[in-house]
């Protein structure tokens, strides 16, 4: 594991976690390339699956350097706005001109009306020392009911439990209905050899 990959699974705060991944910016595409990094075009390969309308406002979640929303566009979105932490990862995604406004914001506290995108995707963040299982509700804020929300979870070693447990509870809530999800996959595979994560797709209820 590199050595920004461990301190960012190990962040004990935002800012903490903020500053992890400005310093990793420039390099964080070749390293991600490096691992064999899958979950950006799985995610967009499900998310054109549930959500086929190119026209529709998207939110990308933790956007980063912007590879999800990369993948996004190539397959012909175009609306999309981007939310993330890291100010330099952030410039970068910006540089890319695939955006159509991007915010930086941590995704447990989002400022934009409820309902205001048609659907969402975040892509790596629900996993160790990132966004709290409670980021979930956030996103379903935010996401017009019967709009869709696309996100991954890592599950290697039980570190998904706290994200898992707070689907189980939207699902009994009525808040969510899961649409798909994927079996558990090696997402860094030529690197993390270790590292599982699935993919899910759920439609928002109320």
């Amino acid at each position: 594991m590199s050595r920004l990959l461990n301190s960012v699974y190990k962040a004990a705060s935002v800012e903490a976690l903020e500053s992890y991944y400005d310093s990793w910016a420039s390099d964080y595409e070749r390293e991600m390339f490096d691992s064999g990094l899958r979950l950006p075009w799985i995610s967009a390969a499900l998310f054109s699956r549930v959500a086929p309308d190119p026209n529709i406002a998207v939110i990308d979640a933790a956007c980063g350097t912007g590879l999800q929303g990369e993948a996004l566009a190539l397959a012909g979105y175009r609306n999309l706005t981007g939310v993330d932490l890291s100010t330099s990862m952030l410039n970068i995604a910006a540089g890319k001109d695939i955006y159509r406004s991007l915010h930086h914001i941590a995704i447990e506290r989002m400022d934009f009306d409820d309902q205001s995108f048609d659907a969402c995707i975040c892509n790596g963040c629900f996993t160790p020392g990132h966004a709290p299982s409670s980021s979930m509700r956030e996103l379903t804020r935010v996401v017009r009911v019967d709009g869709v929300i696309v996100f991954s979870i890592r599950v290697d070693g039980n570190l998904g439990r706290s994200y898992l447990e707070e689907m189980e509870s939207l699902l009994n809530e009525g808040r969510w209905m899961i649409i798909f999800q994927t079996r558990s996959f090696f997402s860094m595979p030529l690197t993390e050899p270790y590292m599982q994560h699935q993919v899910f797709a759920v439609k928002k209820i109320k």
